[in-house]
């Protein structure tokens, strides 16, 4: 486990269309679009991370979000986020902002998913970020 500090805010929300019936239950969620808001890190230090993306779900019943932080050494931390007011909704936009202290210089890679009420998991979302002193 990397010995940093990760702390997930509450994600927003942004709707796109409602279903008012269950859909597909053994479907996956499907993610698109991911968007970090910083380019770099700085090590040692709390950085804020934006983290954005759409999805959309047949069941119109997206749980989670779930982020995984993995260092050049092979070290990582799992955080999962809970994605709310999404029953019925079968796509939309999810943001959600991590407070993160990279231990060392490294790349760090993000990789992203989502999970449906169903235990379906989407695709994997990767992003890269640089932190240096």
């Amino acid at each position: 486990m990397i010995p940093l500090l990760l702390l997930a805010g509450l994600p927003w929300l942004s709707m796109v269309g409602c279903a008012s019936d269950s859909g597909d239950a053994k479907a996956s969620p499907v993610i698109s679009d991911l968007a970090l808001d910083r380019a770099e890190l700085r090590t040692g230090m709390i950085n804020p991370v934006g983290v954005a993306f759409s999805f959309s779900t047949e069941g119109g019943d997206l749980l989670e979000a779930r982020i995984v932080i993995r260092a050049d050494s092979g070290k990582e931390v799992t955080v999962s986020v809970p994605v709310q007011g999404t029953d019925g909704t079968r796509a939309g936009f999810v943001s959600l902002e991590l407070s993160f202290r990279p231990p060392e210089d490294g790349e760090y890679v993000f990789e992203i998913t989502a999970r449906d009420e169903n235990g379906n998991d989407s695709n994997v979302l990767i992003e890269t970020i640089r932190s240096v002193q």
